[in-house]
């Protein structure tokens, strides 16, 4: 009991609880990042029908979260349904906050997928958009190759 009081002295069990109640969550966003951590623990067992499921279900928690919609165009892209994908990447685009990494990330892929349907213009203009938000970005070599074709 006294190494018990000596800890409660110090402050050393209070941390826990005090940290614990700073970064409570609502009920609905541990059901939301439970949904996602699903969906993710799907997509890396290749179960990605299933990874499909999960993230449309996350996206009835909101509607409007950028990780749902990007693991979900990434699913598709996966499963090559380029349309699919392309809708939830630019869902993304209109709910990513401006401060968010994945801007860049998000162009990009949107211009593969328009090389995949063969909009080269398109395509060009979303790498284009990409160095905007990422000048060192790893695909920036795509852009001088594609401005030469267009």
């Amino acid at each position: 009991m006294p190494l018990l009081k000596r800890f409660f002295r110090n402050g050393w069990l209070l941390f826990p609880l005090l940290s614990t109640a700073l970064t409570a969550q609502t009920p609905a966003e541990k059901t939301l990042a439970a949904c996602l951590e699903q969906g993710k623990e799907a997509y890396a067992d290749a179960q990605h029908t299933k990874a499909a499921e999960i993230f449309e279900r996350c996206l009835s928690f909101d509607a409007s979260n950028v990780e749902a919609h990007l693991s979900l165009a990434g699913v598709y892209l996966t499963q090559d349904q380029t349309s699919l994908a392309q809708e939830h990447f630019e869902a993304a685009l209109k709910n990513m906050k401006r401060t968010s990494p994945y801007w860049s990330y998000t162009y990009s892929m949107l211009g593969d997928i328009f090389l995949r349907k063969q909009d080269q213009k398109s395509a060009l203009n979303m790498y284009q958009k990409s160095l905007q938000y990422n000048t060192a970005n790893v695909f920036q070599e795509r852009v001088p190759a594609f401005q030469a074709q267009v």
